[in-house]
């Protein structure tokens, strides 16, 4: 269980470097009005780690391209690392403080892993450069599925 949670968290910090809220990734595509919203989630289904990116993009083609180019080339650097394993150890830190959020992380780890997850902090702490580039050599990046959606009876605006 604790290598299978320390896999899931080294692909949160590979998705957070590579994609999060203060990435060059994010920036660059909305300064060349890539997206409006742009998001991504993970699920886990028995042993696969599924990751949905969710934008709204006049340009979607070009976007998941650009998505796809992240995932293959952006280098990620050990200070990209430490400094996310900082944020998500806080993020733990603070989700302490509301009773409702420990419950639901119990119930996400009995149903995730089988068993609570005590030393969660010393697995983060432990993820290294090796294990980030472990997640990147796994993503099956021919194995994807790609959605566009448009408002009903809009298409040419786009």
């Amino acid at each position: 269980k604790e290598e299978k949670y320390k896999y899931i968290l080294a692909a949160y910090i590979l998705l957070y470097v590579l994609f999060g809220m203060s990435s060059e990734f994010r920036e660059e595509m909305l300064n060349k009005g890539y997206y409006s919203l742009f998001y991504s989630s993970g699920v886990i289904i028995d042993d696969l780690l599924i990751t949905e990116f969710v934008a709204e993009s006049t340009k979607p083609d070009e976007f998941k391209e650009q998505i796809l180019k992240c995932l293959k080339e952006k280098k990620v650097t050990k200070e990209d690392i430490e400094r996310v394993k900082k944020v998500k150890i806080s993020l733990e830190v603070m989700e302490t403080d509301k009773p409702f959020r420990v419950s639901d992380n119990i119930i996400d780890h009995l149903l995730d892993f089988g068993d609570i997850i005590y030393n969660k902090m010393d697995i983060i702490r432990s993820i290294t450069l090796k294990d980030i580039e472990e997640v990147r050599k796994n993503i099956l990046m021919d194995n994807y599925s790609f959605v566009v959606g448009y408002p009903k009876n809009k298409k040419e605006e786009f």
